[in-house]
């Protein structure tokens, strides 16, 4: 692993808690040593995004590979995967007046609990209840 002096501003070597610096003339304090972070692209994430099928892979990986993504709202991680799946960002102001995708869904469903005139078609009703046995069912497995 490679570290960055934030006194000298010198980059040294380290293995496990053992920090060398690469200068012999250096006398740098290794307590002020900061790791130097590996950011990948924006590319890289949407290359191998592009190669996985399902948008659970997807969301996965990026919460495995961004950690700060397991921070943001939903409305901002919804963004994220769009930008990171899509190459898709809102303008600015677009995206400030956006309402919270969960908070859509669930007045959604509590107007079509209310009014179930107001609910999808017998077909897509249908097609629902077929894709949640067969989700329900590969849970249980």
């Amino acid at each position: 692993m490679t570290d960055k002096c934030s006194t000298c501003g010198h980059y040294h070597k380290s293995d496990n808690d053992t920090k060398v610096c690469t200068l012999l003339s250096c006398m740098c304090d290794i307590t002020k040593f900061q790791p130097i972070i590996e950011t990948k692209s924006l590319d890289y994430y949407q290359q191998v995004i592009s190669q996985m099928e399902t948008n659970q892979e997807k969301i996965e990986y990026l919460l495995k590979e961004i950690p700060e993504f397991r921070n943001y709202t939903n409305k901002e991680f919804v963004f994220a995967f769009w930008h990171y799946n899509f190459g898709y960002v809102p303008p600015l102001d677009v995206y400030i007046k956006l309402t919270d995708p969960e908070t859509i869904r669930r007045c959604k469903q509590k107007v079509v609990e209310q009014n179930p005139t107001l609910n999808a078609s017998e077909k897509l009703n249908h097609k629902k209840s077929i894709k949640k046995g067969a989700i329900e069912e590969w849970v249980i497995q």
